[in-house]
């Protein structure tokens, strides 16, 4: 599955800007945060150092389309400016903002920034083959194209290993599932950043371990920076008796 790259890898490329493009740069801008997930504060867009008492336009590519908003923003006679707030619960959807800038009318602008919504939760999926129990544990997951995706940041999976009818966990360390509480055991994770990754536990409960006529589950799951997803979107169950 091929998804579309980072926003933010986008940015080595302003590195190739040409001195001459370089020199149109005309005010700081920043955003409160790059990514805003439910969890983020609201989001604010300053500007300063631009010039004073001036309107320019909002230019960007949204979503892969680009984007041009007359006389969105207006500085004041120190040539600065803060907008917002804009909300999480008031985005529609995962939305990505590329090389937005403020253009003033005499061609200059201020530099260039990316933003992030991100609304979408992960969607995780089990590959390897089933058992009683299984020799093996991996899987991919995948996010909205125009989200956050998967970053070294904020995303990781995290695998369980339990006896549901001990109610009981197992890890590596323990010769059998002998601990009393969730014991997260992290999967290596490859694809990071980008918008769909592989997985693969480096270690699994073997059969010795287990019990006749007991139920065990285990579980991946994604941990990201969108915190409202359920357990059967950003987590991979596998559940099998003895």
């Amino acid at each position: 599955m091929l998804r579309q790259q980072k926003p933010w890898i986008l940015l080595a490329g302003l590195a190739l800007l040409t001195t001459a493009a370089a020199a149109q740069t005309n005010g700081n801008a920043y955003f409160s945060s790059p990514i805003n997930w439910s969890s983020t504060p609201n989001l604010y867009y300053t500007v300063s150092g631009g010039p004073p008492n001036t309107c320019g336009a909002l230019v960007s590519t949204r979503n892969g389309v680009p984007l041009r908003g007359a006389n969105w923003l207006c500085t004041d006679a120190s040539g600065g400016t803060t907008k917002g707030p804009w909300t999480w619960a008031n985005t529609p959807g995962d939305q990505t903002d590329q090389n937005l800038r403020i253009e003033w009318p005499d061609g200059t602008s201020t530099v260039w920034r990316d933003h992030v919504w991100d609304k979408t939760c992960p969607t995780m999926r089990r590959l390897s083959s089933g058992g009683s129990p299984p020799t093996s544990l991996s899987g991919d997951a995948w996010d909205g194209q125009w989200g956050a995706g998967f970053g070294f940041g904020w995303s990781n999976v995290l695998t369980f290993f339990e006896d549901t009818t001990a109610h009981t966990y197992w890890t590596p360390d323990r010769t059998g599932y002998t601990r009393t509480s969730p014991w997260p055991v992290t999967a290596t994770v490859t694809g990071r950043p980008g918008f769909y990754v592989t997985w693969s536990s480096s270690a699994v409960a073997p059969a010795s371990v287990h019990q006749s006529g007991h139920t065990y589950r285990w579980a991946a799951c994604m941990v990201d920076g969108y915190d409202r997803c359920a357990a059967d979107s950003y987590c991979a169950i596998y559940t099998f008796t003895y």
